[in-house]
């Protein structure tokens, strides 16, 4: 997109997002993210602040604002449980901008209203989260999943951790091209209740970042959904293990009461938390 059409397309997205029934500090959001002066890691790398320009959550693509709020597996998480009309489709864009102007000529107002809403919320959820231990005697299983469109494959991930934030037994799975950000999400938690229950663990809270996968798990509706001999496997499985819900790879890898290598950044942050 050249300079000229740049300038006409800001001018249009401003013009519609003053317009737009939001907070302020929603506005202000949008129009620093359209701009590309969040302090994501790419800029704060550009900016000579920091060295890894890379996304902190996947640690895989650079943390462009559109990779974080767009592109991120965490990211895809949270607009699988939005609107359909507002859920990630499978296009790609240039930067935010460009994301922007389009959602602005296919959506209404009151639907733009929630993109910027959602939009905010990835923003949030990205950047600020906090690992809470388990109670008493159980262990806490926490799994997530990300979907490579371009390989038409997607990565699990699982680890189980103890009440002190010590690992017990984790796991790293290549997996096949799925429809959606939810079939992967509730393939990686069938997965790693797999896992956990060939590793003999009965007491556990399983906790995943798609509400709408850990929701439906407990909902008979589900059975009924294309994904409902999914749902019902992974009933199943909770239920023999005693469960309670909360919220690159080439091969797999399973790690034995030690720090899985693409966690480890992950769990030590998870570490400082449990001590403040």
């Amino acid at each position: 997109m050249g300079e000229n059409a740049r300038e006409v397309s800001g001018s249009l997205v401003w013009a519609k997002l003053w317009k737009l029934k939001i907070p302020n500090k929603i506005r202000v959001f949008g129009w620093r993210t359209c701009l590309d002066i969040q302090p994501t890691h790419v800029n704060l790398a550009r900016w000579k602040i920091l060295a890894d320009d890379r996304c902190g959550v996947c640690l895989q693509a650079k943390e462009s604002g559109y990779h974080v709020l767009w592109e991120c597996g965490l990211a895809q998480d949270i607009w699988a449980g939005c609107s359909s009309r507002l859920q990630k489709g499978t296009s790609s864009y240039e930067d935010m901008l460009q994301l922007v102007e389009h959602m602005q000529q296919r959506q209404t107002d009151e639907e733009l209203e929630l993109f910027w809403a959602h939009l905010t919320v990835s923003d949030t959820c990205v950047l600020v989260q906090k690992w809470h231990p388990p109670s008493g005697s159980f262990y806490k299983l926490n799994f997530d999943a990300t979907v490579f469109s371009d390989t038409c494959s997607t990565r699990f991930g699982a680890i189980i951790r103890n009440n002190l934030g010590e690992v017990m037994v984790a796991m790293s799975a290549k997996g096949l091209g799925v429809m959606d950000s939810e079939e992967a999400e509730v393939l990686a938690c069938q997965r790693a209740l797999e896992f956990a229950v060939d590793a003999g663990f009965e007491e556990l809270v399983i906790e995943g970042d798609n509400s709408t996968v850990i929701n439906s798990i407990a909902s008979l509706r589900a059975l009924q959904s294309r994904l409902g001999n999914i749902y019902g496997d992974i009933r199943l499985l909770a239920a023999g293990s005693k469960s309670r819900y909360a919220r690159s790879i080439d091969k797999d890898i399973f790690s034995m009461e030690e720090s899985p290598p693409p966690a480890i950044e992950a769990l030590y942050l998870d570490s400082l938390s449990l001590n403040e």
